[in-house]
């Protein structure tokens, strides 16, 4: 009896392949050059105005919005039950959706700025600044990831970093285009409210125009709502549109505005399917990560007096449910410090694996959206003609009938070939 081709009767399955393609090393690599970049970037922009935007800036370890891990000032006293609770949330609202919060959160901020209606436009410089910078970031390595991730989904080959890199550099304005779109409708409908609010400086009657149709604004603002909803939702499926399809912005926006609109529920499904995914995935490699930091300190350390100093720090007290103190990076001790570096280096990589995942998994859910959608088959894919094809798959080794030698015409006893006789002439 065949197997049951359980991937082709529930494609949403094939989502679990987004962990062994996120882990890639290829893809790793792309995520951690984005995130150094991402970081010297918000540093460089924080040196010169120093004014603490916390929600917009980048801590690797410690996500916008989210309480770092290391900071939870979890007590050995507590209950390990409450403490896996606190890590399960943080992995799926913190880590694991850091990708998300660095591009929305800024954007957010453009709307809804932290000091309210009595912001200054100090304060819109760094909104824009700062989704602009990580817009760009993620726009070459995002794309990058996501063409990679795409490869190994649909053509089970793997790129080189060349050809995905090159691959995101050349269709560059797309990614970063796409998700700007939308703004631009933004833009005129809040123009448009701008100037209906005009008519509120006419002196006497102005107010009372601007009451009597207020529901001119309404029907604008309505507008705008469902395109910032829908952007927000959205935006994560408009680069792999972009890198599966090989196409424009306007076709990434377009798709994944379709694929919301039609498949709305599935979406979510398969959107709820990959969370889940994640954060088994996350707990593993986070899990594993710390297990090895401990375990190499605790066998290095068996003979050192000082050995409890190296285990009250941060990342590796998250083990051992207490909350880190010392900073190893700004410790007197030069061996503290080389350990400190590779226990920050550990965690720039557990972080580089949730990007990786989050991208991985944006594409792998692009894809099953558009079968379900549209029918498309899960291998296709654009596949320019400078990038080198796919493996081909081996094919057996055809066996060569034996030919009969007395099918041979039969060679003369001298051992010339036979001569072949004229037909008889015509009368």
């Amino acid at each position: 009896m065949d197997s049951i081709p359980y991937r082709r009767l529930f494609p949403w399955l094939n989502i679990r392949r987004a962990f062994s393609i996120a882990r890639d090393p290829r893809n790793l690599l792309i995520a951690l050059i984005g995130l150094v970049l991402m970081s010297a970037g918000h540093t460089a922009f924080h040196t010169f105005i120093p004014k603490d935007y916390s929600r917009n800036s980048v801590s690797i370890g410690k996500p916008q919005g989210t309480a770092n891990s290391t900071e939870m000032n979890l007590s050995l006293d507590q209950d390990a039950e409450v403490f896996y609770i606190a890590w399960l949330r943080e992995s799926l609202t913190g880590e694991l959706l850091e990708p998300f919060h660095q591009i929305c959160n800024p954007a957010a901020d453009i709307f809804f700025p932290p000091e309210g209606l009595q912001s200054t436009w100090a304060d819109a410089v760094t909104s824009w600044t700062l989704f602009f910078w990580n817009l760009l970031v993620w726009s070459l390595c995002g794309g990058a990831i996501t063409r990679q991730a795409a490869s190994q989904f649909a053509r089970q080959k793997t790129l080189s970093l060349k050809e995905s890199l090159g691959f995101s550099r050349k269709l560059f304005v797309s990614y970063f285009s796409a998700p700007m779109l939308p703004f631009v409708a933004i833009g005129a409908l809040y123009l448009l409210n701008f100037v209906f609010g005009l008519l509120g400086l006419i002196p006497e009657i102005g107010p009372v125009i601007v009451g009597s149709l207020w529901f001119i604004p309404l029907i604008f603002s309505l507008f705008m709502a469902i395109v910032v909803a829908c952007i927000a939702i959205c935006w994560p499926l408009m680069y792999p549109a972009i890198s599966v399809e090989g196409s424009d912005a306007f076709d990434g926006l377009s798709r994944s505005y379709s694929y919301l609109t039609s498949k709305p529920w599935q979406l979510a499904g398969y959107v709820l399917f990959a969370a889940v995914n994640g954060v088994i995935a996350f707990g593993i490699v986070r899990l594993m990560l710390m297990l090895t930091m401990y375990i190499s300190i605790w066998s290095v350390t068996g003979s050192w007096s000082d050995r409890d100093s190296y285990f009250n720090t941060p990342f590796i007290s998250d083990l051992m449910h207490e909350s880190g103190t010392v900073n190893l990076l700004g410790s007197n001790q030069p061996g503290l410090v080389l350990i400190g570096l590779w226990v920050e280096g550990t965690r720039w990589l557990l972080h580089a694996f949730a990007y990786s995942y989050f991208w991985c998994a944006a594409t792998i859910v692009y894809f099953v959206v558009r079968k379900s959608s549209d029918g498309t088959d899960l291998t296709e894919m654009y596949v320019p003609p400078t990038e080198s094809p796919a493996p081909a798959a081996s094919v057996p080794a055809t066996t060569l009938k034996a030919v009969h030698t007395d099918a041979m015409p039969s060679l003369g006893g001298d051992g010339e070939a036979p001569q072949l006789k004229e037909p008889p002439a015509l009368t």
